[in-house]
């Protein structure tokens, strides 16, 4: 249950993992590693225009998202 009191808000948060292997070599950029990004208060179009650059940028076949709802405030 959520303590309305501290006026929450629900609202999507998206986690991107990165792997640093490049898509054509599977070669490492860095020892083998994954590069975890969280976003909040982005839209879906948003994130997807972060990830048509990453994917192209970072040399990557695909990159992991995950979509949750989650209630936060600032407090």
């Amino acid at each position: 249950m959520v303590d309305s009191s501290l006026n929450f808000e629900k609202r999507d948060k998206y986690t991107l993992y990165i792997g640093t292997n490049y898509k054509d070599t599977k070669e490492p950029i860095f020892t083998e590693t994954t590069l975890v990004y969280t976003f909040y208060e982005v839209t879906e179009d948003q994130i997807n225009s972060i990830l048509d650059e990453a994917i192209k940028e970072l040399n990557q076949q695909s990159i992991l998202v995950e979509k949750d709802n989650i209630y936060y405030t600032y407090h």
